[in-house]
Parts: C-alpha cells; sequence; structure tokens
C-alpha cells in the first residue's frame, strides 16, 4: 500500500490569514487617521496661539489689530504682510486660507481667530454663516456661538438656501448640506414672515 500525503494550505486557513491581515491593515488604518488627525488639531492650535500672540504685540506697536484684508483671500497664505512680528501668515489646513478673522467694525476694539478642528471640542462657533469648532482672540472678544439658519431642505435631496429675514423654514440648518438631516432626507416647509 503506497499512501502519499500531500502537503498543502487549505482554502480555510488562506480565507482566515486573508481576514487577519484585513482586520490588522483596518485597525492601523483607523488608528493612523485618527493620530493624523490630532497632529493636524495640534497645528492648529498652535498656529492659532502664535497669531493670538502676534496679534497682542501688534496692537502694543499700533493700538489695533492687523487689517482683516490680510487674512481674506488665498493670496494672503504665507504672505509676509505682517513682518517683523511674524514671518509668514499661517493657512488653514482645512480651507488653504488664513484663518478665519473677525473684528470689530474698526479693526481696533477685539479680534477672534477660527478654525474647523478634526476632533472638536464641543464649542461650536459661527462667523458670516459658516460654522467653526474652535476659537481664540483678545481678551474681550465675545465670539458669535450660533450660526443663521438659512438653509433647509425643499425636497428629497435638495437642499436651498433661504433669506432668513422674509422666510421662515423648518426644519432649516446651518449649511448648504442640511447637516443634521442626512443629507436632506427630511423636507422642510418654509412660510413667509409677518
Amino acid at each position: 500500500m503506497n499512501h502519499s500525503v500531500h502537503k498543502g494550505v487549505t482554502l480555510a486557513e488562506i480565507l482566515l490569514v486573508v481576514t487577519l491581515l484585513i482586520t490588522l491593515m483596518s485597525v492601523t488604518l483607523i488608528s493612523v487617521t485618527a493620530q493624523i488627525g490630532r497632529a493636524q488639531d495640534a497645528q492648529a492650535k498652535a498656529a492659532l496661539a502664535q497669531l493670538k500672540r502676534v496679534f497682542e504685540e501688534y496692537y502694543s506697536d499700533h493700538n489695533c489689530y492687523p487689517p482683516i484684508e490680510w487674512f481674506d483671500g488665498h493670496e494672503d497664505c504665507k504672505g509676509n504682510m505682517m513682518k517683523p512680528y511674524l514671518e509668514s501668515i499661517p493657512c488653514d489646513n482645512h480651507t488653504k486660507r488664513p484663518y478665519q478673522l473677525q473684528t470689530d467694525r474698526t479693526g481696533c476694539k477685539w479680534y477672534g481667530l477660527y478654525t474647523k478642528l478634526v476632533n472638536p471640542t464641543g464649542n461650536s462657533y459661527c462667523v458670516d454663516t459658516i460654522p467653526f469648532n474652535y476659537f481664540i482672540g483678545s481678551n474681550n472678544a465675545v465670539p458669535q456661538v450660533t450660526c443663521p439658519l438659512n438653509y433647509y431642505c425643499q425636497s428629497v435631496g435638495n437642499c436651498l438656501k433661504f433669506d432668513s429675514v422674509s422666510w421662515d423654514c423648518v426644519p432649516a440648518y446651518p449649511d448648504n448640506k442640511c447637516t443634521g438631516s442626512n443629507g436632506c432626507v427630511i423636507t422642510g416647509s418654509c412660510s413667509l414672515r409677518q
């Protein structure tokens, strides 16, 4: 009797190894993504803390904060308008523009700088209907906490802007994705304000 022994790997063993590898890669990817988010948040907080220090130095010398025009466009990123206080204006990683700056009408009484962190701290702020979740500013700055609700779902998947002064729409949302309704699944209704 001649018994031959076949040595090999079964399909079940291959599937088990592949499943384990996919699981390990998924866990690693999630961990790396979380680390990248934390690093981006730390970088944004450090840049805003540096801007706050520089703004206060600028105020000491000029009795006003830096002009908002230095922070309002893509061309201002990495600009040298703040020299000698700052080598170049840092840019928000998400918008590729300078961090959002808000000031009083004169630019001399208060200022606030805003960004959106990857891992929000629980706070929410608003500048010109744009939502943010991180703020740093002069000690007398009072950030706007809630955004005007200027969007509603006209029909499923169709998020539209409305004039919140003239119209009252329910439900209403602060952004053009109607965030909070899972992509405009809940249809809203509007009525003219009296």
